[in-house]
């Protein structure tokens, strides 16, 4: 396992790369995930500071709305036919 970063080596890191011409570079966690503004949280009383993901928490929270309204859909198209197939049922007895 690598060492982890500390402020001081990851703002080093960062001047490096900003001295070398790449300041305007986007930043990423991992390979898709933009980081954004409101990513970073600093706690001072435990002496940490945290990268939240809020890119994907919004992109996951948007699939999970998309896929709760496609499972909503299945369930009432099966009780349609659950309720058409009653009604044919009801005719062939008449």
């Amino acid at each position: 396992m690598g060492k982890q970063f500390t402020v001081d080596s990851l703002c080093k890191l960062l001047v490096q790369i900003s001295a070398a011409g790449y300041g305007d570079m986007d930043v990423f966690i991992g390979e898709n995930y933009p980081l954004m503004v409101d990513a970073v949280v600093t706690d001072f009383y435990h002496n940490k500071m945290t990268l939240k993901n809020t890119y994907y928490d919004k992109q996951m929270a948007e699939a999970m709305r998309r896929a709760r309204d496609n499972i909503a859909a299945v369930y009432r198209r099966y009780l349609q036919d659950c309720y058409e197939a009653g009604r044919r049922i009801d005719k062939k007895e008449d």
